[in-house]
This record gives structure tokens, sequence and C-alpha cells, in this order.
């Protein structure tokens, strides 16, 4: 192909895997191909990190496999695909206390008006312990939430709430 007629797609049109060793980029776009057809695979090639991109010929199609086909099957291995950009967005609460569970902060999360994307989850401290990892399962504070990236709700910027028949504040929001 010349410069001319190279087509030069946005991230928005890629779909990212997980690479298994045995399997070959082939393998992969094959796959992809039987579900888009095979001309609509316009690039593919291996990531850092063990992972294989595939770029699509159009979103449409990022949107079919990753809502239709999650998860493909490839030489009887399940491979779980998904966008290489995810649209959604990002809030982290700061400043958690451990004893308030995940459900009841998505909960409140939802009271605000924010469609989630994703479940919470904790973020690992930043404990640096080079020689032996003994501390990498310690947990900090901060809870990040995936929300639809089109909600216009604003967060206050701290937020008391009840559990338990205690009152616990000082949320900090970062975006």
């Amino acid at each position: 192909m010349t410069g001319d007629s190279l087509v030069f797609p946005t991230k928005e049109q890629a779909i990212v895997c997980n690479a298994i060793a045995d399997l070959t980029l082939t393998d992969y776009v094959k796959a992809i191909g039987r579900i888009v057809s095979p001309k609509n695979v316009i690039y593919a090639f291996k990531l850092s990190k063990e992972r294989i991109c595939i770029y699509l010929s159009a979103t449409f199609w990022v949107d079919e496999v990753v809502s239709n086909h999650s998860s493909i099957s490839i030489k009887d291995k399940g491979i779980c695909v998904r966008r290489l950009i995810n649209p959604a967005r990002r809030i982290i609460l700061s400043n958690v206390c451990p004893s308030i569970p995940n459900r009841v902060l998505e909960n409140q999360i939802k009271a605000f008006g924010f469609t989630t994307l994703s479940q919470m989850t904790v973020m690992k401290a930043a404990i640096l312990d080079d020689e032996d990892k003994e501390y990498s399962h310690v947990l900090s504070s901060r809870r990040p939430i995936y929300v639809q990236p089109s909600d216009t709700v604003e967060l206050p910027s701290s937020l008391v709430l009840k559990f338990r028949e205690h009152q616990l504040s000082n949320f900090l929001y970062i975006r």
C-alpha cells in the first residue's frame, strides 16, 4: 500500500486481548475475522505486557465484538476481548474508612445520578517492598469506580455518610 491509500484509524477502532504463549498473531486475526469478516481487520500486532492489538475498519465493529463476543475461543482457549480505549470515566473516592463495604459507596454514587459501568474496587497502598513482596497485599483508603462518561453529575468535594450508626465524612473525590 502506498501512503495515499493507507487507512489511519483512531484508537477507538482497536480491541485488545491477552496473548497466550502457544497462539500466534494469525490465530487471533482469524478468530476476529470470523466475527467481523476479514476485510474489516485492518491492523494487527503484539503489544507489551503480553497483549495483542487488532484495529478494525470502524468503531461499529469494535462495539459488535465487545458487546456480543467479549470472550472468544481460539484453539479451545477462552480469550477476553476489550477495547483499547475505555470510554468510561473513572472516579476515585479517597479517605474511605475500610469498614465501609463497596456496595454502600456504589449505592451512593448511583444516588448522585451516575450510571456505574464497573464494580468498585480498593486500590493497593504504595508500600515499597522490592525485596520480598511481603506487603504487596496491603490496601489503601482509595476506591475507584468507572461511570458513564456522558453523566454530567457534579460530585461534592466531600460527603457525610451514615453506616451502622456511625457518621463518617471527609471523602475526597478525584476524577
